[in-house]
């Protein structure tokens, strides 16, 4: 089981080059997602403002009687369902940028270790590269059919094209 653990794994595996230049290429990847993030919170940011801009004239149309009462609910319920969603984004984008590196660095990492040879992983290491990167592990008789996880099934597919 170990051989072919170790056979399916080298399907992922990054030597020293490919690695310097996935990680090069993440890097240049996020400077584009940092400029993305930077100019959508911006946006968002902007669109929040102005939409409790318009909620506070709304507001004070409201109380002197400029707009009714009914059309005031209305109109409030549909701008606080809007700035709830603008917040929501807002939270989701900010996530999102500051996993986007940190991610991408233990996924290369994980193929890096997976072009180790065995002799230099200890078994703790490999039982956590195969709990990282497979979907399934399925043992029946002597046959192992194993999956990879996304992203390391599509890296699988890059990475045989890059051969």
């Amino acid at each position: 089981m170990t051989s072919a653990l170790r056979r399916h794994l080298s399907r992922i595996a990054l030597n020293d080059k490919l690695y310097e230049l996935v990680k090069t290429s993440l890097t240049e990847s996020l400077r584009d997602e940092q400029h993305y993030h930077k100019t959508e919170v911006k946006r968002l940011n902007k669109e929040i403002e102005e939409c409790t801009d318009i909620l506070k004239k709304m507001y004070l149309d409201q109380l002197n009687k400029v707009i009714d009462m009914d059309l005031w609910i209305t109109i409030k319920n549909e701008y606080e369902i809007k700035l709830n969603r603008l917040n929501a984004d807002l939270q989701r984008h900010q996530n999102a940028n500051i996993d986007y590196m940190d991610t991408g660095l233990k996924i290369l990492n994980i193929c890096y270790k997976a072009s180790l040879p065995y002799s230099e992983l200890k078994p703790e290491t490999i039982a956590q590269l195969v709990w990282q990167s497979y979907s399934s592990v399925t043992v029946k008789d002597k046959s192992v059919k194993m999956t990879f996880a996304e992203p390391f099934a599509t890296l699988e597919k890059l990475i045989r094209l890059a051969k």
